[in-house]
């Protein structure tokens, strides 16, 4: 296995910052957000109410998918010392997505509801499970 060195973890997480802040349009983003699996799940409340379509919910979920792609592809290619500072840069990272969503207004702008309900969802990514061979 080929260790990486400090400056190889600056450079992937510049070229992340780089790739995530010139995104791409918002149905590219939703078409990719496919690809990748990306799953919303009530857990609490109507979620036939929100406003799923909301481009800065698309464009959120995609950064989330692209942080869980970098982290998968590249986690394993650094040493101990070198994956907790990964770590806490993924961690870091999903927390300010994560707060970014949790301000994200899905109201319907149709909607004359003045007090919108409580919700509660889950994202996670639809991992297929490989087949085992007995």
């Amino acid at each position: 296995m080929i260790k990486k060195n400090h400056s190889d973890i600056l450079n992937l997480l510049r070229r992340f910052r780089n790739k995530i802040d010139s995104r791409p349009p918002v149905k590219q983003m939703y078409e990719e957000l496919q690809m990748m699996h990306i799953k919303v799940r009530p857990i609490q409340g109507d979620i036939n109410l929100l406003d799923l379509n909301n481009d800065k919910l698309i464009e959120l979920l995609w950064k989330l998918g692209k942080l869980d792609e970098l982290f998968h592809d590249e986690f394993g290619k650094f040493d101990p010392r070198q994956k907790k500072v990964l770590v806490d840069f993924f961690e870091r990272m999903q927390e300010n997505f994560q707060q970014q969503l949790n301000k994200i207004n899905l109201k319907p702008e149709q909607t004359k509801i003045e007090h919108f309900p409580f919700f509660e969802m889950e994202i996670f990514k639809d991992r297929e499970k490989k087949n085992r061979v007995n």
